[in-house]
């Protein structure tokens, strides 16, 4: 259905006084409309295993990498350093290293996004001592939980080839 005039002029004040952190509703709804450019961290520990967290909200429930979705006013080292702030709470990590990207479409299939179209950006990190952090747990690339969001596993599986072969993730 197509806008009038008057709620196309209605639409863009509002999105003129839009700040982040954005209500949560209003961020699902542009998510869905647009493709979000999500930043993904694989934390590795000492024997190349995968840092997971446990999620649980309106959009997921099981267990992802940390990621962020890149706001429009940072750059993406800026969205990096959030990243960690807020996600890797008590951890400490190598600096993140830039291995590529990765597009998730949406829908219901494997490795699909069940509500969004992402162009990931692919970063790579190890834990500096033995702590994950606030909830974290760490797992083998071949014993990921089941409950592991299944764009998640795709996720997964193209930082498990990086570590054998070196080569960028380009797609």
């Amino acid at each position: 259905m197509k806008l009038t005039e008057q709620e196309v002029r209605m639409l863009v004040g509002l999105l003129e006084k839009l700040e982040w952190p954005t209500p949560k509703e209003v961020f699902y709804m542009i998510m869905r409309r647009f493709i979000s450019i999500p930043i993904e961290l694989c934390v590795l520990d000492g024997n190349d295993r995968v840092l997971m967290f446990y999620r649980k909200d309106e959009e997921y429930d099981g267990y992802h990498m940390p990621g962020t979705v890149l706001r429009d006013d940072e750059t993406v080292p800026q969205a990096i350093k959030r990243l960690i702030q807020n996600e890797l709470v008590g951890s400490e990590v190598t600096d993140p290293k830039n291995i590529g990207w990765v597009e998730i479409p949406r829908g219901n299939g494997y490795g699909n996004n069940p509500t969004r179209h992402e162009i990931s950006i692919l970063f790579i990190a190890h834990l500096q001592g033995a702590d994950g952090g606030s909830g974290g747990v760490v797992f083998t690339f071949d014993a990921l939980p089941e409950n592991t969001l299944p764009h998640h596993r795709v996720l997964a599986e193209k930082f498990r080839l990086y570590l054998e072969n070196g080569k960028p993730i380009l797609g």
